[in-house]
């Protein structure tokens, strides 16, 4: 089997993230990375987010072996104010699945962390790519998927707690699109490696893989999803959520004048701001043009 491991050290990683979106590798590769303290999430540090009531329902999943929790496993009726909002996340009943061996994975955690979100609007400005953050909370002697491809240019792991074992496969076949649900065969694997804590493993689109936490404890990693946005695809995604937005009496001539402001716009202002305003946008306040994407 191939080894994956790499002499490389960064020293931190916003440095790790960076030099990833700007040398793109095109195989997989594990290295060590420097973990401050502002990245260093544990479970304790998820037992403090949802003793807060900072996880929301909205930005939690669980999954045991490839089959996810259903809602009502995780989230409660809440009274407030005498009315009854269904779907609060509780965190008793979070534990409680963690417990009984499904993996948590929490989606934008600089939604409520200012720490997290200072480094992503530092790190999305640098790199000049969008950054997708998710954490995966992974119990001892566990799997919480099966063998997949992701669709993300390259995600990036990083080990924070415990230690797991990751089983990397093909490369992407050729044509294969997101749209494709076709598994890595079990055969095609080509690597393994387990993560301690401080090493990372960056894959590029669509390598298969597969993860589980090793026996000896909790498993939690970071997994940074990085992708490149070109002036392209920012104008098509400027245009489809302006027409999205636009009132079900539109005329045509409405449709064919906010396509051509946004046109203008785009024409009128740098393209690679353009893309660094958009890429930073979710991590800053402060008003975002080309039609508030």
């Amino acid at each position: 089997m191939d080894d994956l491991r790499t002499s490389r050290e960064y020293a931190s990683i916003g440095d790790l993230l960076v030099t990833t979106a700007r040398t793109r590798p095109s195989r997989p590769a594990a290295a060590r990375v420097a973990v401050s303290d502002g990245y260093r999430v544990t479970a304790a540090r998820v037992d403090t987010w949802l003793d807060r009531g900072q996880i929301t329902s909205a930005s939690v999943s669980f999954s045991r072996d490839n089959t996810a929790a259903p809602l009502s496993l995780m989230s409660s009726d809440f009274e407030v104010q005498g009315r009854a909002w269904p779907f609060l996340l509780s965190a008793d009943k979070v534990r409680r699945l963690v417990a009984s061996g499904y993996t948590m994975v929490i989606t934008g955690p600089e939604i409520w962390d200012g720490t997290l979100r200072r480094s992503a609007l530092e790190v999305t400005r640098a790199m000049a790519a969008s950054l997708n953050t998710m954490v995966f909370l992974t119990p001892p002697g566990t799997s919480g998927f099966h063998r997949h491809r992701d669709r993300d240019d390259f995600v990036v792991v990083v080990q924070t707690e415990g230690s797991k074992r990751w089983r990397l496969y093909d490369a992407p076949p050729d044509g294969w699109t997101e749209d494709d649900d076709t598994r890595p065969a079990p055969a095609a694997q080509s690597a393994e490696v387990v993560l301690d804590v401080g090493d990372t493993l960056v894959i590029p689109r669509g390598w298969g893989h597969a993860a589980s936490a090793e026996t000896g404890g909790v498993s939690t990693h970071l997994s940074f999803g990085v992708n490149h946005v070109s002036p392209a695809h920012l104008l098509r995604t400027a245009i489809i959520g302006a027409l999205r937005r636009m009132k079900e009496s539109a005329t045509l001539e409405d449709t064919e004048a906010a396509y051509r402001a946004l046109v203008a716009e785009f024409r009128e202002g740098a393209a690679d701001d353009l893309v660094l305003e958009y890429v930073s946008a979710p991590f800053r306040t402060g008003d975002l043009r080309l039609g508030d994407l």
